[in-house]
């Protein structure tokens, strides 16, 4: 049967196991007959070298949309749990690349794939899943990112999926400023930085994060007035400059903002002995 809205060309579908609708494969012409000539063939004119050879050529769904096999364009072959897959999906994160919901890994059970097959020349994966419940649930991957973690998170099948590179030790970028650093005192030059500035300059934003190790404070001026000093808008302008520098704050599970506001409810006094606003804040670690 043809994918839809897909052109014949570019697409065909074959039944592996024609006693079961639960592995299915599809393929981007050419077949995968011709992998080799696909692994040294040159780039198309406008099309990176790393795009072709990441293409996904053959996609697979086995062991009752439990796992799924993916072929790539420089012919290696590896197998992700289909779990990996859903949780993986590109609506379970913000723009910011944090992740919406930390409860939906307790749903992840539930979904099988039922369908897996490449878009756009194999650029692209769309991946279809059922929750058991008759409940379809769509997701479209790039290659090049599935390419990329499947060294990582898959089962090699053959030899050309090479052994995921391994990292010796740790490591940081700050390493030169953390190692010299010293503690501030009150005759520190703090750095000042514009709010304005900041937010439209990467190589700023750099010295920022720079100075915040080393020596470990600065000011940021021109963030904005609240338009009301109400608990729910007092620390807005703070945070919205902080989300173009770095990225969305951390939403505590209790607090009603990412910048402190802290609910006195009877839900938040379940949370634990922390939250009861009824006793005396005992001695802690932040989360974040």
């Amino acid at each position: 049967s043809q994918a839809p809205n897909v052109p014949a060309a570019q697409q065909r579908r074959h039944l592996l196991n024609a006693a079961t609708s639960t592995t299915t494969a599809w393929t981007v012409s050419p077949p995968p007959c011709l992998g080799a000539t696909l692994r040294s063939a040159t780039p198309a004119v406008g099309q990176p070298a790393d795009i072709v050879s990441a293409g996904v050529t053959r996609s697979t769904v086995v062991n009752a949309g439990r796992q799924v096999q993916l072929e790539f364009a420089d012919g290696s072959c590896y197998e992700v749990h289909g779990a990996w897959l859903k949780d993986s999906s590109p609506a379970n994160r913000g723009a910011d690349f944090y992740r919406t919901s930390a409860s939906d890994v307790w749903k992840l059970r539930d979904f099988a794939v039922t369908s897996a097959k490449p878009l756009n020349d194999g650029e692209q994966l769309e991946v279809a899943y059922d929750n058991g419940s008759g409940r379809r649930h769509v997701d479209v991957f790039e290659a090049r990112w599935l390419h990329a973690f499947a060294p990582f998170v898959g089962k090699p099948l053959n030899e050309a999926a090479s052994p995921p590179p391994r990292c010796q030790g740790t490591g940081s970028l700050m390493d030169h400023l953390i190692n010299d650093r010293r503690p501030w005192r009150s005759d520190v030059e703090m750095p000042v930085f514009d709010a304005a500035a900041l937010c439209a300059s990467e190589d700023l934003q750099v010295q920022w994060m720079e100075r915040m190790v080393d020596p470990g404070i600065a000011l940021i001026t021109g963030v904005g007035v609240p338009e009301s000093l109400e608990r729910e808008h007092a620390g807005l302008p703070m945070e919205r400059v902080v989300k173009e520098i770095m990225g969305k704050l951390n939403q505590h599970p209790v607090r009603a903002t990412r910048y402190g506001v802290m609910r006195k409810t009877v839900e938040s006094a379940t949370q634990g002995a922390d939250y009861d606003m009824s006793n005396p804040l005992s001695m802690h670690t932040d989360h974040s």
